[in-house]
């Protein structure tokens, strides 16, 4: 279990010790860097593109359910899309998939099914096409939007003219959700004399694991979880004293969300430094 190692060892910089890391160039730099400094800001992959002129075409595929980098393809989406000024030179791609599953079977992740094989369609479809506008002498052009993004629940592909989509696109509008008094989740913002607060103790020695234990060292073998933790049912956390949990009322109509959450977090602490994580969205303080 990967979470008796971590403990065991008590600090990266132990576990780091333990088992030679030290030797390593890299591993040296990340404990001299633990922070988002100059040092990395200033190799920053999207921000080192934004700097260059857009002479190719580029796909960038994203997975969204990617438990290994799901920063990165919207980021350098975001850092290029400026620079596409006719809008048909930057495509992206995102697809109901862990890590690298789109060049497999990807007709389910964990429990979720799609009713289709979602990753033999974008190879198809989308991917096919696009090497072949591009590669291949006489062919075709490629009928791809600038935005091709699979969603879940109706389990279509959607076409957009950009991301987060564009009101030309749909009716798309910002929605505000609350965290209320009473442990709940809302639409409707907090009232005077509402609760202002909720507040528990968390015990940095029994740390919260992001999946259920065992923890298995990353992989891909039959029966690891790593390639579907995000899916998997996280409610066993939840029973957890260092966890609190916010619970909208029962929906009644069908929900659509799409684009990019953005959290607003006001937190304190006791002690002297902090974690905090928002559904999927980490949030770190320093106090």
């Amino acid at each position: 279990d990967l979470y008796d190692m971590f403990m065991q060892a008590g600090s990266a910089g132990e576990l780091g010790r333990r088992r030679g890391l030290d030797q390593l160039g890299f591993w040296n730099k990340l404990v001299e860097h633990p922070a988002y400094d100059a040092f990395w800001r200033d190799q920053a992959v999207d921000k080192l593109l934004a700097k260059q002129p857009l002479k190719t075409p580029v796909m960038l595929v994203h997975s969204l359910w990617d438990q290994e980098d799901i920063y990165g393809a919207p980021a350098v989406y975001r850092a290029i899309k400026p620079l596409d000024t006719k809008n048909d030179k930057v495509f992206l791609v995102m697809g109901p998939w862990h890590h690298g599953q789109m060049i497999g079977n990807g007709s389910s992740l964990g429990a979720v099914k799609f009713g289709s094989d979602t990753a033999l369609y974008f190879r198809q479809k989308i991917l096919a096409p696009f090497l072949a506008q591009y590669l291949k002498d006489g062919a075709p052009k490629a009928n791809i939007a600038p935005v091709t993004a699979f969603e879940t629940g109706t389990n279509e592909w959607r076409r957009y003219s950009a991301w987060p989509p564009k009101e030309g696109d749909k009716t798309v509008k910002a929605t505000p959700l609350y965290l209320r008094a009473g442990l709940k989740l809302s639409d409707e913002a907090p009232k005077p004399g509402d609760t202002a607060f909720e507040e528990y103790i968390s015990d940095p020695a029994k740390p919260v694991p992001f999946c259920r234990r065992p923890i298995k060292a990353m992989g891909y073998d039959e029966g690891n979880n790593w390639p579907r933790w995000l899916v998997d049912d996280q409610r066993e956390a939840s029973g957890r004293p260092d966890v609190v949990t916010f619970i909208s009322d029962t929906l009644t109509a069908p929900m659509k969300i799409s684009g990019e959450p953005i959290a607003n977090l006001v937190a304190s602490t006791s002690g002297t430094d902090a974690d905090w994580e928002i559904g999927r969205a980490s949030c770190r303080e320093r106090v």
